[in-house]
């Protein structure tokens, strides 16, 4: 059985684009190198060739997982309880100790992007604040020790 990965409509969209732009620009742009590469002569001495090449085999890899996460998707319903925390909820996390405030959206470990916010339910915090609700309170071990948060809002 395969797993079925949960995605926000988003994150969907995004793999979608990415995946549009591999097929028709990226593809053509590398078919296009190693044409030209070709045209050198020799190819086993040929840098250009053997760097269109691994470019090629990066990119057909990409196109294969990103197929395969769509394949396997889900998207998650947008219009969640917010009584917990589930897959695409946003979480305001206090820091008990420090009083420090941190908005993470929990995604899976597809879309993950710490600059926007957006981290793993796999991940420490993740795993220890999903399926909790406002006010609870949880303790996380991370490579940098021991955190303790308090649940303030999710939306």
């Amino acid at each position: 059985m395969k797993e079925k990965i949960s995605l926000t409509k988003e994150g969907y969209i995004k793999l979608k684009e990415e995946l549009n732009y591999l097929i028709s620009k990226r593809r053509v742009e590398i078919s296009r190198r190693l044409k030209e590469a070709k045209a050198f002569g020799d190819l086993m001495e040929n840098s250009e060739y053997d760097d269109a090449k691994r470019e090629q085999a990066f990119v057909e890899g990409r196109i294969l997982e990103i197929e395969r996460v769509l394949k396997n998707s889900s998207i998650i319903d947008e219009n969640l309880n917010n009584d917990k925390v589930e897959i695409g909820t946003t979480v305001i996390l206090k820091e008990i100790k420090t009083g420090q405030i941190n908005e993470f959206q929990l995604v899976s470990s597809i879309e993950v992007d710490p600059l926007e916010g957006k981290i793993s339910m796999n991940a420490p915090v993740g795993e220890a604040i999903y399926h909790k609700r406002i006010g609870d309170r949880v303790k996380v071990k991370t490579p940098q020790g021991e955190f303790k948060y308090e649940i303030m809002e999710i939306r």
